[in-house]
């Protein structure tokens, strides 16, 4: 999760917007085609996405509840993960469910300034952008919430 928040915001810096999913898992590959449970797990529920983010699969969820998080240190560098992770509800095609979802505000300016400079946007991307916006003001107030405590 660290690594695809600094993937999210380093991309955003340069201007870039991608799309994707990371998955953990058994999977199968024969040149550039892979194929098996993690590339199907994480697909199916890219598609599904309504907003731009990073969150886990019901599949991991159900993986990590039998651990105490509150005694897990996961730190690359001098982030550790209990600082940008935030339980929440992405915004799916389909019902959504409570889940781990990484913090990207940082890149609020970079996503923004993206966005006004398109000539254009689309129905089916205006959406997405609404719904990206309304995660990023979620994402402060929850940062506002734990500076708080």
């Amino acid at each position: 999760m660290l690594i695809c928040q600094r993937l999210i915001l380093e991309c955003l810096k340069q201007k870039l917007l991608v799309r994707g999913a990371t998955s953990y898992g058994d999977y199968y590959n024969k040149e550039l085609v892979f194929i098996g449970p993690a590339i199907d797990d994480s697909a199916s529920w890219h598609e599904m996405g309504e907003e731009i983010g990073v969150f886990l699969i019901p599949k991991a969820m159900f993986m990590i509840k039998d651990i105490d998080l509150s005694r897990v240190e996961l730190a690359i560098g001098d982030s550790n993960i209990f600082d940008i992770i935030t339980l929440g509800e992405p915004k799916m095609k389909v019902n959504t469910f409570k889940t781990l979802l990484v913090d990207w505000y940082d890149g609020k300016e970079y996503f923004n300034s993206i966005i006004s400079g398109y000539p254009t946007i689309l129905p089916e991307i205006h959406k997405k952008i609404l719904h990206s916006n309304s995660r990023l003001d979620y994402f402060e107030r929850h940062r506002k919430d734990k500076n708080v405590e």
